[in-house]
């Protein structure tokens, strides 16, 4: 049974180094490990997967039972692996030590805080419950998100999809009662949140290129807080 998602918004000084953890993890499976260890990154565990090939890596097979379900949900959603490389250039988008809040949707499932990170299993059971998310800053009247992206297990699931503008919308609504005096939202987004904010937000002002197509380019878009609340799921 599917689960139906929930909002919150969370203060990062509750859980810095939670939200560090899980933006840290993020990158290291996208990119294919760190520094300090290399892994198959996911977008190729997708291609093999997929190419019926075999995956010699224990961070990915470690555990069995999350294995087997990441393999399953790979051959029935193919999910999209251009989508899972450009994952890791979005996390690094969120600062958590300079942001003020996090906004995310997660599942209402309940997953163990395991000790262990050496794998995915362990990344799946303590991460996740959360869909996707965003950093936010208040200064003055102005909201600002950067960092929005989805868990890579929920795009492997197939799970959280088109939250993205309701998660924007959610962020201003609940910082609006703690300001009331907000009015406008600031993003930078990568191409494929820019093209859904500009098909169906109104009266967003712009700064750089709007028509530059390149995939990491960032025109900072400002949003009035009104347009943007009117996308509240």
């Amino acid at each position: 049974m599917d689960c139906v998602p929930k909002f919150n918004l969370d203060k990062l000084s509750d859980n810095q180094n939670f939200w560090e953890q899980y933006r840290t993890n993020v990158v290291f499976l996208c990119c294919g490990g760190d520094a300090f260890k290399s892994i198959v990154p996911i977008s190729k565990v997708v291609s093999l997967i997929l190419e019926d090939l075999p995956i010699n890596d224990n961070y990915w097979t470690d555990d069995m039972e999350i294995f087997e379900i990441l393999k399953a949900n790979i051959l029935k959603n193919k999910p999209s692996v251009k989508q899972l490389e450009t994952l890791s250039r979005a996390a690094s988008g969120m600062n958590v030590k300079r942001q003020e809040y996090i906004g995310y949707y997660s599942t209402n499932q309940v997953y163990e805080r395991t000790k262990s990170l050496r794998t995915f299993g362990g990344f799946v059971r303590r991460y996740g419950h959360i869909l996707i998310s965003v950093g936010s800053t208040n200064t003055g009247n102005t909201i600002e998100n950067r960092g929005v992206f989805r868990n890579p297990w929920s795009i492997i699931a197939s799970q959280g999809r088109g939250l993205s503008l309701s998660l924007h919308a959610k962020i201003c609504k609940e910082i609006q009662i703690i300001n009331p005096n907000v009015s406008v939202l600031k993003i930078r987004p990568l191409q494929s949140m820019k093209k859904i904010l500009l098909s169906k937000v109104k009266d967003i002002t712009y700064e750089g290129d709007i028509t530059n197509e390149n995939e990491w380019y960032e025109p900072t878009l400002y949003i009035p807080i009104d347009s943007i609340l009117e996308h509240i799921e």
